[in-house]
């Protein structure tokens, strides 16, 4: 993830690179009005599953997300 200082966004890389800016060749913004705006613009058709296959092992959480999921938010609630 990169965040932005001047546009006060944070961003993702898509590809591997050098720049130390958000070139969009290279980096898709990823802040909570770009993911409401990625959800309110979902096909109708497409279908919202919920995965429960989370680990957690020592330091470190992962999930394992299907190949064909177009789009996936992930969270973790971690209670003790």
């Amino acid at each position: 993830a990169y965040y932005d200082s001047n546009t006060k966004k944070m961003f993702y890389c898509k590809e591997t690179n050098s720049y130390t800016s958000a070139n969009s060749t290279y980096f898709e913004p990823f802040d909570n009005k770009e993911l409401l705006n990625r959800l309110n613009n979902l096909d109708k058709k497409t279908s919202i599953k919920e995965i429960k296959n989370s680990r957690v092992t020592g330091h470190n959480s992962y999930v394992e997300i299907p190949e064909d999921f177009q789009f996936a938010i992930v969270y973790f609630s971690i209670g003790y």
